[in-house]
């Protein structure tokens, strides 16, 4: 008897085993309650008279298999030289921050391809210096705005924990600024025309689960 029981405690201790394994390799692609990500994109741009830098990370945290929650954070800087006596050597260095809210709404191919659509609203801030040539007297100027968006994207998952993220389309954006030496300016807009070519302005970044 007791041989029985040890035996069915062995099987069942298998069988479950072999459950978590197969259930840990079904989840190992895409998301499940409880993952973390980090995501971003940098971009680096130079020519003979300007450069600029770009970095944009995120970090989100699955509240479902579906739904995630999290925050972003932007920074850039760009340097135009003069290109004519009348115009100036420009500077300028921008942040943001911001918070965001994702539906991962279409999964295939065991979890690799992930599509999603993001709510975002957020807080930006720009500052431009021009360097004129004297007597043209210098300027500087600082801009705050306010931000919100909602954009179709993808992943596609190279491997378990990394994957390629591609910004398809920026469905709807507004933007509130708020210059230090001027009027404060509104902007909305809506590319719902963009689905006629999902790649015409993707941007590229990659991802990390952990």
């Amino acid at each position: 008897m007791k041989k029985i029981i040890l035996s069915v405690a062995a099987v069942f201790a298998f069988g479950f085993a072999n459950a978590q394994e197969e259930a840990k390799s079904e989840a190992a692609y895409g998301f499940v309650k409880g993952d973390m990500y980090v995501e971003g994109g940098i971009s680096v741009r130079s020519d003979d008279d300007s450069n600029s830098f770009s970095f944009n990370p995120k970090f989100g945290y699955m509240m479902t298999d579906q739904i995630s929650v999290g925050g972003d954070l932007d920074l850039g800087s760009s340097k135009q030289d003069r290109i004519g006596a009348l115009d100036p050597d420009m500077k300028s260095t921008s942040w943001g921050i911001g918070a965001f809210a994702r539906y991962n709404f279409l999964e295939l191919n065991d979890k690799r391809f992930v599509a999603y659509g993001e709510v975002g609203l957020g807080f930006s801030s720009t500052n431009v210096e021009n360097d004129y040539i004297d007597p043209i007297p210098d300027s500087d100027d600082t801009t705050n705005g306010i931000k919100a968006n909602v954009d179709l994207g993808m992943n596609y998952f190279i491997t378990k924990n990394f994957a390629a993220v591609f910004t398809v389309a920026n469905i709807i954006s507004y933007n509130n600024e708020n210059p230090e030496n001027g009027d404060s300016r509104n902007s909305f807009s809506m590319d719902i025309n963009l689905f006629n070519n999902p790649f015409a302005q993707a941007q590229f970044g990659l991802l990390y689960k952990f």
